[in-house]
């Protein structure tokens, strides 16, 4: 079965000194709020630090950059989207294929998760060190798909000769497409017949 992983960040403390979750929620969470409302580049550690009832320091003794700070609190952010989907759920192969593409699909439908995705999306092209990080993050978060495919595959459900990353650019690239480009909203009626359609012409391959 596939188990979503709450992957960890790259928050760096001081050595011995005790981390205090709290803080560290509170930061993350200042840091979604911002960039929901300022973008990346109006996404400060100060305005960050006020937001969260923290010392600039304070941030700082835990990320060293702010490309580290926005990679985590995103990372948060999807977390707390797949955190139903665990090793209880009921899904396997395709089942859990739809499953997790509807709760991508859920997390676009949101204005501000929306908005959060394409404003550091778009920072990234010119900030090299948050592309890298971003891209880290997406092979992550691209994790839990495979395995489902994979597991598809196995069973007959999808054709063996198909490469299960090209299915998964194929189902989040359509998704995320129709989503920022076509400023439709994705529901789960339209997600499912994208969803078998793609699985449909890799069954075909």
């Amino acid at each position: 079965m596939t188990k979503i992983k709450n992957f960890e960040g790259s928050r760096t403390g001081t050595a011995g000194r005790p981390r205090d979750d709290t803080k560290d929620e509170a930061i993350t969470s200042a840091m979604i709020a911002m960039l929901a409302a300022h973008g990346y580049d109006g996404a400060s550690f100060e305005k960050v630090a006020t937001a969260a009832g923290v010392s600039r320091p304070a941030i700082y003794r835990r990320w060293k950059a702010k490309e580290l700070l926005v990679i985590d609190a995103v990372r948060a952010m999807l977390n707390e989207d797949l955190a139903a989907y665990t090793d209880d759920t009921p899904a396997h192969g395709i089942a859990a294929i739809r499953l997790l593409m509807e709760i991508v699909a859920k997390r676009l439908a949101d204005p501000e998760k929306a908005r959060i995705i394409v404003n550091v999306i778009a920072a990234a092209v010119s900030r090299p060190e948050l592309a890298t990080l971003l891209g880290d993050l997406e092979w992550q978060r691209r994790e839990p798909l495979l395995k489902a495919i994979k597991e598809a595959q196995a069973t007959g459900e999808l054709s063996a000769c198909s490469d299960p990353n090209l299915i998964v650019e194929a189902l989040l690239g359509a998704v995320y497409f129709r989503r920022l480009f076509s400023q439709s909203k994705p529901d789960g009626r339209t997600t499912r017949q994208v969803v078998d359609g793609i699985l449909g012409i890799s069954r075909l391959l």
